[in-house]
């Protein structure tokens, strides 16, 4: 396994944050804002509960209603660096 950069797992605390932040602002667990922040993206979720809570934490997300100023700001703190030649590629 590749180990991560330290930029990288800034970016990963921080988007942590910025989503406990974000679960604070709803009245809300960081797993529901997670799930509700996926639903923006394309395709689909599959969900595979083990516990009810999880099932409920589930179901909360489906209530969600993020800001697309919230959207924004996670889509950019979790961008992944594609490298070459995806980065090369998306410039032209």
């Amino acid at each position: 396994m590749e180990k991560m950069d330290a930029e990288r797992c800034v970016g990963l605390i921080v988007a942590t944050r910025c989503n406990r932040a974000a679960a604070g602002e709803m009245d809300s667990t960081s797993a529901a804002v997670a799930m509700a922040w996926n639903a923006t993206k394309d395709g689909f979720t599959i969900i595979g509960p083990r516990t009810l809570n999880q099932l409920n934490v589930y179901i909360q997300a489906t209530t969600l209603t993020l800001s697309q100023t919230q959207i924004d700001y996670l889509n950019k703190i979790s961008a992944v660096d594609l490298g070459y030649p995806y980065e090369l590629l998306l410039k032209n």
